[in-house]
């Protein structure tokens, strides 16, 4: 899958939002190091990821980056508690020009 991101980036964060739902681009810290990954797996939901199963408890969410084979993600660290998570991506404002490329006919 192509990355939606990249470095360099720039994204507004919408703030501790009380829920998440498969798809959304969520920032959070683990080992106080952010991390921004998509969520696959959400509060009670059962996931599994190339045959390893993963339960998920009340408050916890399993993301994972687009690019599979280099990504740290919770394949790596586990799911993610809901208090680490920092907010929901909600518009990339920068590099605008990908905007005006996508935006044109």
């Amino acid at each position: 899958m192509a990355p939606t991101l990249v470095a360099g980036d720039r994204l507004f964060v919408l703030q501790r939002c009380r829920t998440y739902v498969v798809g959304d681009i969520i920032v959070f810290a683990n080992a106080s190091q952010p991390y921004i990954k998509r969520v696959v797996g959400v509060p009670g939901q059962h996931v599994e990821w190339h045959g390893i199963p993963w339960q998920l408890a009340a408050d916890e969410y399993f993301a994972l980056g687009d690019c599979e084979t280099v990504s740290i993600d919770s394949r790596t660290f586990g799911p993610i508690p809901h208090c680490n998570i920092i907010g929901r991506a909600i518009i990339k404002y920068f590099p605008t020009i990908s905007w005006l490329q996508r935006s044109r006919p």
